[in-house]
């Protein structure tokens, strides 16, 4: 079917209409009221002649509100309007091009798509128009130029929610990390969770850790020399950690009872205290 085919005309906009929608969802909206006139054959014997038919539909777009409609710029069916709209300018609502990762635009686009906001599909804050999905699958493009200002502050607080969600998902895997001393892992989970700062912290406490694992040398070294054996607790579950000349620095980077790392520079610390 071409796009001159059907011409689908709003003569009347109804708001505040509650409706079930066809996934399930109860939801505020409006309705449209369409004159829809398409071109049929003439029903008479061996007649090629075409003439027009009108007919009325009443359609439902969901969520948009008869108070952001300032005026109804077009009502598309389906193919029509996916093909317009995918020429439109203006930003895919449910896509997320400022998300720190390509894992947090996925999160972000499902969310979306779980949400009150779904059937908004794009809108250009500079034209101000929004395109909204309809039933019975339509396409309705409308002037909302609050909506368009209302949709960039309820994304970005979506954003917020999906990057908190994302990072309680993986906190445990990130304690575990830090806990047993895979810094670089740690960062590397943190960029993805768009936590640039936490990522840095953790590169700065693996080039630490190396830093401090030689001056830990020099001091057991110094232990022996003074011929001094010092207990240690494990942070995490207060074992004891026994330290002497004899003691390998690479023997004390993990609790021996609970698997977690040892802070290499508290150990190094605890032993200044002895030998100070």
């Amino acid at each position: 079917m071409s796009e001159n085919d059907i011409n689908l005309i709003p003569i009347q906009v109804k708001g505040g209409v509650k409706r079930t929608t066809a996934d399930g969802r109860d939801t505020e909206g409006t309705e449209v009221v369409v004159k829809c006139v398409k071109l049929v054959p003439l029903k008479r014997f061996l007649s090629t002649k075409m003439v027009e038919q009108e007919e009325q539909f009443t359609l439902f777009f969901p969520k948009v509100s008869i108070h952001d409609i300032k005026d109804v710029k077009g009502i598309y069916d389906f193919m029509v309007g996916s093909r317009l709209m995918e020429k439109a300018p203006g930003i895919w609502a449910f896509r997320c091009e400022n998300a720190p990762s390509l894992y947090i635009s996925a999160k972000f686009e499902e969310m979306w798509d779980r949400s009150e906001w779904q059937d908004i599909k794009k809108f250009d804050e500079v034209t101000g128009e929004v395109w909204v999905f309809g039933e019975p699958l339509v396409f309705g493009k409308f002037y909302c130029p609050d909506l368009c200002d209302k949709l960039r502050q309820v994304r970005q607080e979506l954003l917020q929610q999906v990057m908190l969600k994302a990072f309680e998902e993986r906190k445990e895997e990130l304690e575990y990390y830090e806990r047993v001393g895979r810094y670089e892992k740690a960062a590397e989970l943190y960029e993805i969770l768009g936590m640039l700062e936490k990522a840095r912290e953790m590169r700065n406490k693996k080039r630490e850790a190396k830093v401090v694992q030689l001056d830990l040398n020099q001091l057991i070294r110094q232990l022996g020399e003074l011929g001094f054996t010092i207990t240690y607790h494990c942070s995490h579950c207060g074992a004891p950690v026994s330290i002497n000349g004899e003691t390998k620095a690479e023997s004390v980077q993990y609790c021996s009872h609970c698997g977690s790392r040892i802070e290499t520079i508290d150990l190094a610390n605890f032993i200044k205290k002895y030998l100070s």
